[in-house]
């Protein structure tokens, strides 16, 4: 064993130096790359940041409409956006924020009703009322808000809502109850002489998050957290008129 080691030590200058050069042609044939640690951590925070992107889930608050707004489910997502925001307001204070509702009436024949994108179709304290549209929340916010402002994002493609979410903004969209397919409702004539007919199981969520194909809603209905296929919650939001708000901190 010494002995191997003493002949290891003692090989001629000439010999190291030949297989020196001989390990420097074999390198630039080959083209060793260098090391590029750098560039793998780049890498790596790429690949982070794009993961973040596909993959959101915001932690707005959870608040359920029930008992006390039945059909109240707009003012409970807008309270859970602006509660994220750090505005202490409940779903009640909200709902004492949308316009008064004009009565239904019948004159010669003719059913007579509120405008959903102008007010609250009825009374959101109440089991027998209907609800409102985008507008009528977009107002009331900015209207009354301390800290927060909305804006209406009606008509963009629930894909481009994603864009929202993944910069940390909840965003208010109309679908259905359960995202059951929509139905005909009731019909009544507004103010100005057109007439308008209701989408039975209209309801109004917190889109929160989105991953693989996946949606996250915070659902005033039940008080929790709901996920659906995207196919589906495209499908009920287009079905409500691609109905959406933008709630953002005016900080």
């Amino acid at each position: 064993m010494h002995k191997g080691k003493r002949r290891k030590k003692r090989k001629p200058i000439a010999a190291l130096l030949f297989m020196g050069v001989l390990l420097g042609i074999v390198a630039y044939t080959v083209r060793i790359p260098a090391p590029v640690t750098m560039g793998m951590e780049r890498q790596e925070e790429s690949i982070k940041e794009s993961v973040g992107i596909s993959n959101v889930r915001l932690q707005v608050p959870l608040f359920c409409q029930y008992p006390s707004l039945p059909t109240g489910c707009e003012a409970t997502a807008a309270a859970m956006a602006l509660q994220y925001w750090g505005e202490e307001v409940t779903p009640e204070e909200v709902a004492g924020w949308l316009p008064a509702s004009r009565d239904f009436y019948t004159c010669e024949g003719v059913d007579y009703g509120p405008n959903p994108e102008k007010e609250f179709a009825g009374d959101p304290f109440t089991t027998d009322s209907y609800g409102c549209y985008a507008p009528v929340i977009v107002e009331a916010i900015n209207k009354n808000s301390t800290r927060c402002q909305a804006q209406d994002c009606s008509g963009e493609p629930l894909s481009d809502l994603f864009g929202y979410i993944s910069q940390g903004t909840p965003v208010l969209i109309w679908a259905t109850v359960d995202m059951e397919p929509a139905r005909v409702g009731n019909t009544w004539t507004l103010e100005n002489g057109e007439v308008f007919t209701w989408i039975a199981g209209e309801h109004c969520l917190v889109l929160v998050g989105y991953e693989d194909g996946l949606v996250y809603l915070n659902d005033p209905y039940t008080g929790q957290q709901a996920c659906y296929e995207e196919e589906t919650v495209e499908q009920r939001y287009e079905e409500l008129g691609c109905q959406a708000v933008l709630v953002y901190t005016a900080a």
